[in-house]
C-alpha cells in the first residue's frame, strides 16, 4: 500500500481485504456490513478470521516486505505485534518514506473512514537493511494526534510528510506538514512546520516551496491546494 526504494532494497507495507472495509459498503454491495459473497470476493465482517475487532474482522494485520533487487529475494520483515503493538489497531501501512538510514511506514487506525479519516495512526521505523527500529502511534506531535499519512518528500536534505491531524480545539480533522528531526537512535522526532485546512494528502516541491493538496473534510468541505 506504501512503497519506498533504498539502495538495492524496496520496502513496502500492505493492506488486506480493503474492499471489506466497513465504511466502503455503499460502494461495494448492499450488504450493510453483513457477510456477503459475490463472484469476485467474500466479506465476513464480525464473522471474519480477526476476532475482537467487530466489523473489521476481514482487515488482517498488515505486513511489511523487503525485496532485494540484486538477488531477487523477498523477505517478510514484519515485527511481531508484541514489539509493534500499533499493528493491532492498524488498517494498513499506506505510506512509506526514507532518509538518513531510516525507513518509515505508516497508516490509519482500524476506525478509518474509507482509509482517510481515523482517530489514531500506526508508524513503524526500520533501517535500510530491514531491521526494526521502533514504533509510534504519533499521539502527541506538538499537541496534535496524527491520524493518517500518505506522502513523504525529501527536499534539500530534509524529510517531510503530509498528514491528517485531529485538532483538539475543534475535534475535527485538518492537515499538517511534518518535518523530521530524528535519527536512527531516536526516529520518531517530528515537528509541525505548516498547517492545512484539509488533510495534506499529496505533497511536492516547486521553486523552493512545498505544495500540499487535500480533499474535502468536515473542517473544509472543498478540495484545496496550499
Amino acid at each position: 500500500w506504501g512503497m519506498v526504494a533504498v539502495g538495492s532494497n524496496i520496502i513496502w507495507g500492505t493492506v488486506n481485504n480493503l474492499l471489506c472495509m466497513p465504511s466502503w459498503q455503499s460502494l461495494t454491495s448492499l450488504g450493510a456490513n453483513k457477510p456477503y459473497e459475490n463472484s469476485c470476493w467474500v466479506c465476513e465482517y464480525e464473522e471474519g478470521v480477526r476476532k475482537g475487532v467487530g466489523k473489521n474482522g476481514d482487515m488482517l494485520i498488515p505486513r511489511v516486505y523487503m525485496y532485494n533487487t540484486r538477488n531477487g529475494v523477498v523477505r517478510d520483515i514484519t515485527p511481531s505485534t508484541t514489539k509493534a503493538t500499533v499493528l493491532n489497531d492498524c488498517l494498513g501501512l499506506r505510506s512509506a518514506g526514507a532518509h538518513n538510514g531510516v525507513v518509515f511506514l505508516g497508516g490509519p487506525g482500524l476506525d478509518s473512514d474509507q482509509g482517510q479519516t481515523s482517530t489514531r495512526s500506526a508508524f513503524l521505523a526500520f533501517d535500510y537493511n530491514g531491521a526494526f527500529l521502533g514504533q509510534s502511534a504519533m499521539e502527541d506531535i506538538d499537541g496534535y494526534t496524527v491520524t493518517d499519512v500518505r506522502r513523504w518528500l525529501v527536499y534539500d536534505d530534509v524529510l517531510y510528510c503530509g498528514v491528517a491531524i485531529l485538532d483538539p480545539a475543534t475535534g475535527k480533522t485538518r492537515g499538517a506538514i511534518l518535518r523530521w528531526y530524528g535519527d536512527m537512535s531516536d526516529p520518531f522526532k517530528f515537528h509541525i512546520v505548516g498547517f492545512t485546512a484539509n488533510e495534506a494528502g499529496e505533497i511536492c516541491e516547486h521553486n523552493r516551496r512545498l505544495y500540499a493538496g487535500g480533499w474535502p473534510t468536515d473542517n473544509l468541505p472543498v478540495a484545496a491546494i496550499f
